[in-house]
C-alpha cells in the first residue's frame, strides 16, 4: 500500500469509500484539466473515482503491468477486452476449455457481431488454425474446470509470429501464483471476484497491461457502463493485503483435497495441477496450484452433495470457506452436450473450491460426501 497525501492533516490507515458519482471543480479551466488527464481528479464516477484508482494502481503492481483498468465484473471486463480489439469480420483463436461465460460471448454474441472464434484443444494445435484475420488469442493460465496448466511459450510465440494479441484469463492463479506478463501474454483478465477479493462479497474484474492498451480498453468501459463501483472497488482493495496468506493457505489445502480424492475408490478422475508432477505446473505455478480441484465420480453428483456438512454448493468459487459446484449446471450450463463433453465436462464431473479452513475438516466432509454413493 502507497504512502498518500492527505488534505487538513493525518491520512487514514485504509482509504475512505469515496461514495460520490460526481465531483466539484473550482472553474471551467479546472474541469478542462481534469478531463484532458492535464490534472489530477475524477469527474464522474462512471469514468472513475478514487475507489478503483486506488485498486487499479495496487492490482498494476501485483500483476506487474503497467497499468490496469477495473469493471462491475469479469465478463465486463472480457467483454471490453475483446471489443477493444476486434472489429467486424476479425478472427479470435480460443485455446483450451475456457469458463463458460467467455465460450458463450465467443460464440454467440461476438458472432453477432461479425467476430468469429475457433476454439482448439491446446497450445499445440493453435496453429494450425490461426488466419489472415486472426486478432486475438485467448486462454486460461489454469483452465476452468478441468484445471490444466497453460503452456505459455507455444503461444508466446505465435502471438509473436504473426503480430496477435496474447490476451490470459489469470482468475484461477492469481498473481501470487503466475504473472502472464512475464510469460509471453500482453493482457491479463481476473474476475475479481473470486481469489482476488477472496471473502464472497463484491464482483468486479479487472484488465492489465500495457499503458496504451489500458487506454483503449477505457474508452469502452463508460460507453458500456461496466464501472466498478466504490464499496466493491474499497472491498476488493482491502482483500488484495491478504492474497498471498490466502493463496498458500488455498493451494496447501487444494494439494491436500486433491490426494484424498486421488486416493478415494468412488472418485474416477481427479484433475489438479499439483497431484502428478506436471512439468507445466513446476515451470508455471512453482508458488503453489490454488485450491480449486475438479473430480469425476462414479454415482451421482445430488447424492454426494447432499452427504455434505460443511461444503456449500455454490455456483461460484474462490472463497474462505470451502464450496463445491456443478460445471454441467451452472458455469457450463450454456455449451451444448457435443461441447461439454469435447471440453471434458461430464455430468459426473464436480468443482471443488477448497477454502483456508483445517485440512483435516475438508476432507472428512469430502469423505461423508462420498459415502453416500
Amino acid at each position: 500500500m502507497k504512502k498518500r497525501a492527505w488534505p487538513g492533516g493525518t491520512a487514514p490507515l485504509a482509504p475512505p469509500i469515496v461514495q460520490s458519482s460526481v465531483f466539484q471543480f473550482e472553474s471551467l479551466r479546472h474541469i478542462r484539466d481534469v478531463s484532458e488527464e492535464e490534472g489530477e481528479g475524477h469527474v464522474y464516477s462512471r469514468y472513475g473515482h478514487p475507489n478503483a484508482q486506488y485498486l487499479e494502481e495496487a492490482a498494476a503492481e501485483l500483476e506487474g503491468a503497467e497499468a490496469c483498468r477495473a469493471f462491475s465484473s469479469g465478463m465486463a471486463a472480457m467483454v471490453c477486452a475483446l471489443l477493444s480489439l476486434c472489429r467486424p469480420g476479425d478472427h479470435i483463436l480460443a485455446v483450451g476449455t475456457l469458463y463458460g461465460g467467455t465460450h458463450l460471448l465467443l460464440r454467440e454474441q461476438l458472432q453477432q457481431m461479425h467476430i468469429d472464434t475457433t476454439f482448439v484443444p491446446d497450445p499445440e494445435s493453435a496453429a494450425a488454425a490461426v488466419t489472415a484475420k486472426t486478432r486475438v488469442i485467448v486462454a486460461e493460465t489454469i483452465s476452468n474446470p478441468r484445471m490444466d496448466v497453460l503452456n505459455f511459450e507455444p503461444l508466446a510465440y505465435l502471438a509473436e509470429r504473426h503480430d496477435l494479441f496474447f490476451l490470459v484469463d489469470n482468475t484461477f492463479a492469481s498473481p501470487c501464483l503466475c504473472r502472464p506478463l512475464e510469460q509471453g501474454a500482453h493482457g491479463v483478465m481476473h474476475s475479481a471476484t473470486k481469489y482476488l477479493n477472496g471473502h464472497g462479497d463484491a464482483m468486479a474484474g479487472l484488465l492489465l497491461g500495457s499503458r496504451r492498451w489500458i487506454e483503449e480498453v477505457s474508452r469502452w468501459a463508460p460507453q458500456l457502463g461496466a464501472v466498478l463501483d466504490p464499496f466493491a472497488a474499497w472491498l476488493v482493495h482491502r482483500s488484495l493485503a491478504t492474497l498471498s496468506l490466502r493463496m498458500q493457505a488455498h493451494s496447501a489445502n487444494g494439494r491436500h483435497a486433491a490426494e484424498f480424492l486421488h486416493g478415494h475408490l468412488k472418485v474416477k478422475q481427479v484433475y489438479y495441477p499439483g497431484l502428478d508432477n506436471s512439468r507445466l505446473a513446476d515451470r508455471y505455478l512453482p508458488a503453489g496450484c490454488s485450491g480449486m480441484v475438479g473430480f469425476v465420480i462414479d454415482g451421482d453428483p445430488e447424492q454426494v452433495i447432499a452427504g455434505f456438512e460443511h461444503i456449500v454448493l455454490a455456483p461460484s468459487l474462490a472463497d474462505t470457506a470451502t464450496t463445491v459446484s456443478h460445471p454441467a449446471s451452472t458455469s457450463h450450463k450454456a455449451l451444448t452436450e457435443e461441447e461439454r463433453m469435447r471440453a471434458g465436462v461430464p455430468w459426473e464431473l464436480l468443482r471443488l473450491s477448497v477454502g483456508i479452513e483445517e485440512a483435516e475438516a475438508i476432507v472428512a466432509d469430502l469423505g461423508r460426501g462420498l459415502d453416500r454413493i
